[in-house]
C-alpha cells in the first residue's frame, strides 16, 4: 500500500506446513493455524483463495477451512484481519434483486477499499432454481470489520450486458479493480449470438468490445481482451491493457481510453 506495507501468502519449506502468510517481512499465520472466531470448534485456516490490503494497512481474506464440523457448504469464509469472521459459505444472499432462499457458496478473489467496502468475485446459488451463479458483489464493512448487512451484485453470470449474455466473469483479482468511491472496472466474457467475445465494463459502460475499433492505429479492432489486466485509481483513472487484431501494433497500454 502507499505506506509500504505489504501481505502475502508464499510456499515455504516446512514439512506438512506448506505455506504461510508473511506481512512486512515477518510471519503472520502459519498453514492449519487455529481460527480464533472459526465456523465451528476446530476450524483451522487451510488456504488463502484472496487477499487484499489497504492503505490503512487493514486486510481483507478469502479462506479455506479444515476440519470445520458443520460440512463442506461452508468451508469457506471471509474474514477481516485474520480473527474475524464477516461471512461463511451457506449464509444468506442479502440483495434483495435476489430470490429469497438464495445461499453463497463460493468466496474467491476480494478486493478491499478505505472506505468500507469489499468487491468479492463469489459465487451463489439461486433459492428459486437451484442454479449457480458466479457474479461480483459489494459487500459493507462497518469501522470494526463487522458487515453493514449492505450486499450489492454488481455482475452476474447469464444476465445481459448490452443485448450479449455474461458467460464467465474475471478470471483473476488483475482482471477487476475498484477504488475508495466504489467505481469498479471488470472484463467478462459474453456471447452475441456469434463467435465469443470479451467486454471492458466500468460502473455500467462498454469501454471496450473484442472485434470492435479501438483508439489505437486509426481504429484497429480490440482482440483478445478476456486476458486484459486494469486498474481504477481513486479519481476514476482508469488503465487497461490489449491486444490488437494487427500484424504492425500487436499490444498497447490504454489509460482513459487513450493509448499511452
Amino acid at each position: 500500500n502507499d505506506a509500504g506495507e505489504w501481505h502475502a501468502q508464499v510456499l515455504w519449506d516446512r514439512a506438512t506446513n506448506e505455506f504461510c502468510l508473511v506481512r512486512n517481512g515477518a510471519l503472520a499465520h502459519e498453514f492449519r493455524e487455529l481460527l480464533g472466531d472459526g465456523p465451528g470448534a476446530g476450524a483451522r485456516w487451510n488456504w488463502t483463495h484472496g487477499l487484499s490490503m489497504n492503505e490503512a494497512g487493514q486486510v481483507f481474506y478469502s479462506m479455506g477451512f479444515t476440519n470445520n464440523p458443520t460440512g463442506l457448504l461452508d468451508d469457506e469464509g471471509l474474514y477481516y484481519e485474520f480473527d474475524s469472521l464477516f461471512a461463511l459459505e451457506s449464509d444468506a444472499v442479502l440483495d434483495p434483486a435476489v430470490p429469497a432462499g438464495s445461499r453463497w457458496h463460493d468466496w474467491d478473489e476480494v478486493q478491499f477499499n478505505d472506505t468500507g467496502t469489499v468487491l468479492a468475485d463469489a459465487d451463489y446459488e439461486d433459492g428459486t432454481t437451484g442454479v449457480d451463479h458466479r457474479v461480483l458483489v459489494k459487500l459493507g464493512v462497518d469501522p470494526q470489520g463487522l458487515p453493514t448487512g449492505s450486499e450489492e451484485i454488481i455482475l452476474r453470470e447469464g444476465d445481459l450486458l448490452n443485448g450479449s449474455t455474461i458467460l464467465r466473469m474475471p478470471g483473476t483479482s488483475r482482471q477487476s479493480d475498484m477504488n475508495d468511491s466504489g467505481d469498479v472496472i471488470a472484463t467478462v466474457r459474453v456471447s452475441d449470438g456469434g463467435p465469443q467475445k470479451s467486454v471492458i465494463w466500468m460502473n455500467g459502460v462498454e469501454l471496450a468490445r473484442d472485434g470492435e475499433p479501438s483508439s489505437v492505429g486509426g481504429g484497429l479492432d480490440w482482440s483478445n481482451l478476456e486476458n486484459a489486466m486494469m486498474a481504477v485509481n481513486s479519481r476514476g483513472d482508469y488503465v487497461f491493457t490489449t491486444k490488437l487484431n494487427s500484424t504492425s501494433i500487436r499490444d498497447a497500454l490504454i489509460v482513459n481510453g487513450h493509448p499511452l
